[in-house]
């Protein structure tokens, strides 16, 4: 399965043309890319962090980032592997220096009138065994099998050869499923 095109319909510019236009200093470009990332990224970032506000931080921190270096994109460059190693980049950062990852207990997070409703048993089961997985694991079960991209994209994103992905995602989907059946 390929990756989802980062385009909302036919009427509106590539993602190429978008970050080129982006780099020239188009505002209204710059906030097109953003619109149509910002939804997966957050996505990806609420599976890795567990944690609605700390995914939405970890969002703000890589369209920073990212947006900051956005001239250094070489012509053609993969924005959305860009935008994601980053993600995961500060992740693992960020992870480091907490020196473990485990999602916040559900009982410390204050009662809001807009907060989602609470994760039910088997969402909790499945976040748990995703955080007992390291965060370079983690990233790859999420890349490929919530985000939907190839073990060729996973690869690029996160610097591995494509026969290096085919092989640690069976060893990671067997790792996540053990973690599962124990949880």
């Amino acid at each position: 399965m390929g990756r989802i095109p980062l385009r909302e319909n036919a009427n509106e510019p590539p993602l190429d043309e978008l970050v080129q236009a982006a780099k020239d200093g188009d505002e209204d470009a710059l906030s097109l890319l953003i619109d149509r990332s910002q939804t997966r990224l957050h996505r990806f970032c609420l599976y890795l962090t567990g944690d609605p506000h700390l995914s939405e931080d970890l969002c703000q921190d890589t369209f920073v980032k990212v947006l900051e270096k956005l001239g250094s994109l070489r012509k053609g460059g993969d924005f959305q592997g860009w935008l994601y190693r980053t993600a995961k980049n500060l992740y693992i950062d960020q992870w480091r220096r907490a020196k473990r990852h485990e999602p916040l207990p559900l009982d410390c997070v204050e009662e809001r009138r807009d907060a989602p409703e609470p994760m039910p048993d088997l969402a909790l089961e499945i976040r748990s065994a995703l955080a007992s997985l390291d965060p370079e694991n983690q990233v790859l079960l999420l890349l490929i099998d919530q985000q939907g991209h190839s073990y060729k994209e996973a690869g690029e994103i996160l610097g591995l050869s494509e026969a290096a992905v085919t092989s640690r995602i069976h060893r990671v989907r067997r790792a996540f499923l053990e973690a599962y059946k124990k949880a």
